[in-house]
């Protein structure tokens, strides 16, 4: 898939300037129906949505979800499945299009989704500029998540771990360099332990890493999100 992404880049933006959206936040619910493709919410359905084309008419059909992230990913993965023929068509690489192969579509629909939402030329402008700090980009980028925002900085050069930890319990731990590790490193524990039992945004730096941690904690449930590098490469 890495092979494509620079094609699925160079199509999302083709389509935001198509649209006269130029810097973000991008809205993927009216970019689409500025294609012409009408969204609707609909409760009947039992996935989180769904496109269709109906009588000629392209639709993408969303349950409601009290989230706008949640409605504006569903509505950017939709409008990855409307252009996953054009971006294997001009993939012309070792792929092909295959109705009986479904997780390649999927697969594309949610990079297209990730570009789409947080395209590579403002994100890591934006994101150098900050700091890689999570919250400045989530007030720059409003419709994409903020697990969004931290898996997008994987897509980045400088060597980087991202970690979330949900209600005291790793569900994502992730380096852009390969290779695995399940458990914290000690300075990322402290980060992490510091900012639960605080709620604020922790920093802290050995002589070997750089520790960001992010609370993004609500009621009745708590998550942190911690970006860690080589204290010679931190951004």
């Amino acid at each position: 898939m890495k092979m494509c992404e620079s094609i699925i880049d160079e199509i999302a933006m083709q389509e935001l300037s198509r649209a006269g959206c130029l810097g973000p936040p991008v809205d993927a619910i009216a970019l689409a129906r500025q294609m012409k493709i009408e969204v609707a919410i609909d409760s009947r359905q039992a996935q989180r949505a769904r496109y269709a084309v109906i009588r000629g008419q392209s639709a993408i059909f969303l349950q409601p979800d009290k989230r706008p992230e949640r409605l504006q990913w569903a509505t950017a993965h939709e409008l990855g499945e409307h252009f996953a023929f054009r971006i294997l068509d001009l993939h012309e690489g070792e792929w092909t299009w295959d109705d009986g192969n479904p997780a390649l579509r999927e697969q594309i629909a949610n990079r297209f989704a990730t570009h789409l939402l947080l395209p590579d030329d403002w994100f890591f402008d934006d994101a150098e500029r900050c700091g890689y700090d999570l919250f400045s980009l989530k007030n720059v980028y409003q419709t994409a998540s903020h697990e969004l925002i931290a898996r997008r900085m994987l897509d980045g050069v400088l060597p980087t771990w991202i970690t979330i930890i949900d209600q005291g319990q790793i569900t994502f731990r992730r380096s852009n360099q390969g290779g695995s590790a399940s458990r914290l490193q000690p300075l990322e524990e402290q980060a992490w332990r510091e900012s639960q039992h605080t709620s604020h945004v922790m920093q802290t730096s050995d002589e070997q890493f750089h520790v960001q941690c992010w609370p993004v904690h609500e009621a009745g449930w708590q998550r942190e999100i911690l970006r860690t590098t080589p204290v010679e490469q931190f951004a």
